[in-house]
């Protein structure tokens, strides 16, 4: 399968369907101290990047939330770091062998069955990078079986619970 690294509105989607679980995940330079970080500006989106205007703003108004939430501000023209936003769309194939049934005496009863199924897993990546130095120093991923058929209203709440599970990890505790 081939992950198609584009910011289309399947690469948002993919917080976007509510019967199945987002994966998250993040990670951090260990050796940027966080502490003195209060404020952030966006990055601008490349020309050629396909985006979902909708989508996007409903990702930066929940990032903006979080990060207010904890005390760090938009500043655009002095910020500490800046927020890129990424996605990806990948199809995927899912095989169930539910293999044979067995009866008394260890005998085989019943056929093999084979389940396959498609779909497609999109993921939210976030990156926050160092403003003078333009190194990253955050990264947060939010994973999920996409569903092009949910509601705005689903879109947006979806999207603020994954992004409010990404931001439980950030600023990440340096201390373990």
């Amino acid at each position: 399968m081939k992950a198609a690294p584009i910011f289309s509105i399947a690469s948002l989607v993919v917080l976007l369907l509510g019967c199945t679980t987002t994966s998250v995940n993040y990670d951090f330079d260990k050796e940027y101290d966080f502490s003195p970080v209060k404020s952030y500006a966006w990055m601008t989106m490349p020309q050629n990047v396909r985006a979902e205007e909708f989508l996007i703003k409903r990702v930066k108004s929940a990032l903006n939330r979080e990060l207010n939430a904890k005390g760090i501000t938009q500043a655009p023209d002095n910020p500490d770091f800046l927020i890129a936003l990424h996605g990806s769309r990948e199809s995927k194939v899912q095989v169930t062998d539910w293999g044979y049934s067995y009866g008394p005496f260890g005998r085989r009863i019943g056929e093999s069955r084979i389940d396959v199924s498609q779909y497609e897993q999109g993921t939210l990546i976030v990156d926050f990078v160092e403003a003078k130095t333009k190194q990253m120093i955050w990264r947060g991923t939010a994973s999920r079986v996409l569903d092009p058929g949910v509601t705005p209203q689903d879109k947006e709440r979806l999207i603020n619970e994954a992004v409010i599970e990404i931001m439980k990890h950030f600023p990440p505790d340096q201390k373990k």
